[in-house]
């Protein structure tokens, strides 16, 4: 402890204080675990960075979406917006919609797999560009057994799509 100047230690009304009581805690480990966690972050996104994925959450009750960043440019919808399946289906190119559909379907029912995996074709709201996506994910459950969330990635594929055309047009 720190020696105390007891003239300090007096008011300005010229009462004494008889006391000071107080606690000690060690916060190295919090802090490590804080450090821990926010390098564990930095590599995730690093990652989801360097395979061009965007990372969705869908909730099939609401039929709400929550995206990051990269499906907001991909979809080419204002961040934080709220994204709906409206919103959602309205940057599915036409022709994959039914196909998108089909595999969301799939993924939902109790006797299947519980997985979702679909390439379709992703038309920029804001500026037309037509992209290829790869999306994978799984669908959770609740407590009570339900349904409640499809939490996956969307991987852009457009420049393999163009490799594999391509060398099909090669052949």
């Amino acid at each position: 402890f720190t020696h105390f100047d007891e003239e300090r230690l007096i008011e300005p009304s010229g009462r004494r204080v008889l006391s000071i009581a107080g606690t000690i805690r060690d916060v190295t480990q919090a802090h490590a675990a804080r450090d821990a966690l926010k390098e564990k972050e930095e590599r995730r996104s690093a990652a989801l960075r360097a395979g061009k994925f965007g990372v969705f959450d869908y909730d099939p009750r609401t039929r709400i979406f929550k995206w990051d960043s990269r499906l907001y440019r991909l979809w080419g919808v204002p961040e934080g917006e709220p994204v709906t399946c409206e919103t959602f289906e309205a940057g599915v190119h036409p022709e994959d919609v039914a196909a998108v559909r089909a595999a969301v379907a799939k993924s939902l029912q109790p006797n299947q797999s519980h997985h979702f995996e679909c390439e379709y074709r992703v038309v920029n709201r804001s500026n037309g560009e037509v992209r290829s996506v790869f999306a994978d994910g799984d669908v959770s459950y609740d407590a009570d057994g339900e349904r409640c969330r499809i939490v996956g990635i969307v991987q852009d594929i457009t420049e393999r799509k163009t490799i594999e055309n391509e060398l099909r047009k090669s052949e």
